[in-house]
């Protein structure tokens, strides 16, 4: 890597920094807990990541997506406080170290197989509703096991350290 690398990353920096600004100053936060400012930016979100060249929209729109999910109250906060999608935060750290593996073993290992298996059966579009739907369940299942066989045992293993608070 050189330093110029980090002027890609500039941007976005940037971004983060002044919606988090707007943010804490608190007069942007009643605006966007309304349900339809929630609606409106996942939706905003989901038409541009379908249209090549809107990246730099999407970086402006998601973000703000994100603070109508934190300040949402009313039912978009009910929707993401469900209990499954609090076990998929639960077991995200297993998510992200697994989910390359079954996306590359799905569309890359398994398509043939799963090509054939899919048009035997009348499923001609199996590469853009089956096969991610395999690669999600076998994710899903993968981080939980690892969750509930791994993490788990060594999260309560540091309960067994005292907190040192810092001298600052």
């Amino acid at each position: 890597y050189t330093p110029a690398v980090l002027l890609i990353v500039v941007p976005e920096f940037i971004i983060g920094m002044a919606l988090y600004r707007l943010y804490r100053q608190d007069w942007l936060t009643p605006l966007l807990c309304r349900d339809g400012s929630f609606l409106a930016a996942a939706a905003a979100v989901a038409v541009l990541g379908c249209v090549k060249g809107t990246d730099a929209a999407i970086l402006w729109v998601f973000p703000i997506l994100l603070i109508a999910a934190a300040a949402n109250q009313s039912r978009g906060s009910r929707i993401l406080n469900s209990r499954p999608l609090r076990y998929l935060g639960k077991i995200s750290y297993g998510l992200y170290l697994v989910h390359i593996f079954f996306f590359y073993m799905v569309f890359v290992v398994w398509r043939p197989w799963l090509t054939q298996v899919t048009e035997s059966l009348g499923l001609a579009a199996w590469y853009d509703v089956v096969a991610p739907v395999i690669a999600f369940a076998c994710t899903v299942l993968l981080a939980s096991l690892s969750y509930h066989f791994f993490e788990r045992p060594f999260l309560s293993f540091k309960r067994r350290f005292s907190f040192v608070p810092s001298r600052d």
